[in-house]
């Protein structure tokens, strides 16, 4: 079997409609959005479009997200629109699918079928890949996230719920970002501007906050030594001035921040490594004074807030 994108994209439709999932749909769109967080949401540029949203979340949650009865909503499709023998040739190629990040290499005018194929750079791969949304706005060198699965004769048909990733991917970030797993909620809650910010696995360890700014910057020069990382070394001022630009507007962006973070990283480092720089970057952003906030940094903010929020929280209980 040949699978290609308009057939993909049927699928996902039934899915997306079909009454029988419609409860798995609600859970799963409580999940993949994170609705029970009571944290503000503030989509960066175009990401927050209802359309958009909804393509990447029937992606993620057709071709990732199991049933209870341990089986992909793309299954139930397949099984209700694919008849033997093809069927057990298409569940094949979905359980095949892959999220990543690639580089757009090249993208050709077009191709059959009402789709066109573009070829993207994953580490040292670089995969033929078929769309009917993706092309017409992707270009050359520029990074996309995105569900791929093989089409059953070499290449890879690319699922619609797919991002653009908000930098340039430099080498240097691609070496860095080479071998991370990607977790398409936790990719939602970056491009939410959620305060958790991270696309790659955490440690399961993690350190305890510091107590302030010097000591967050002290930890910081710390792992800038042992990682031979010049451009990480900085005093308490310089990272006042690098953090204040992201922190001191209408909408922070701590997206931006640790983006810019980022190509000061000039070694080529590990996931758990990258992930304890950022950790440490996001400890000196929660300590940061802000002028705006009588100098106060939003760990001391989030301490003031909680007795007020226990406060509002024992009154609104009833009497029994």
């Amino acid at each position: 079997m040949t699978l290609n994108p308009l057939t993909l994209e049927k699928w996902i439709d039934w899915c997306a409609r079909t009454p029988e999932l419609a409860t798995a749909r609600n859970q799963a769109w409580r999940i993949f959005f994170d609705l029970d967080d009571p944290s503000l949401i503030e989509y960066a540029d175009d990401y927050g479009a209802l359309e958009e949203r909804e393509r990447r979340f029937l992606s993620w949650f057709c071709l990732d997200h199991l049933l209870p009865n341990d089986t992909l909503p793309i299954e139930q499709a397949i099984r209700a629109l694919v008849l033997e023998p093809k069927r057990a040739a298409a569940t094949g190629l979905v359980h095949r699918s892959r999220y990543l990040l690639g580089v757009v290499k090249d993208i050709l005018p077009g191709a059959a079928g009402g789709s066109q194929a573009f070829f993207l750079q994953v580490n040292r791969e670089q995969l033929g890949v078929y769309s009917t949304t993706a092309n017409a706005s992707l270009r050359r060198g520029e990074g996309v996230i995105l569900y791929l699965a093989p089409n059953g004769s070499g290449g890879w048909v690319a699922a619609p719920g797919w991002v653009r990733w908000p930098t340039s991917i430099t080498p240097a970030l691609r070496r860095q970002l080479r071998g991370v797993r990607f977790s398409p909620p936790q990719v939602e809650r970056y491009l939410q501007c959620r305060p958790i910010v991270m696309v790659v696995p955490r440690n399961a360890a993690r350190q305890a906050p510091s107590k302030g700014l010097a000591e967050a910057v002290q930890r910081m020069s710390d792992a800038a030594r042992e990682l031979d990382e010049e451009g990480l070394a900085l005093s308490n001022e310089e990272w006042q001035d690098f953090v204040l630009p992201y922190l001191m507007r209408e909408k922070p962006s701590p997206q931006r921040y640790i983006q810019q973070l980022l190509t000061r990283v000039h070694k080529t480092v590990d996931t758990d490594t990258l992930n304890r720089v950022v950790d440490l970057a996001m400890d000196i952003w929660n300590h940061t004074p802000q002028p705006d906030q009588a100098g106060k940094s939003a760990h001391q903010l989030a301490l003031e807030s909680k007795p007020a929020e226990k406060t509002r929280r024992r009154s609104s209980r009833k009497e029994p």
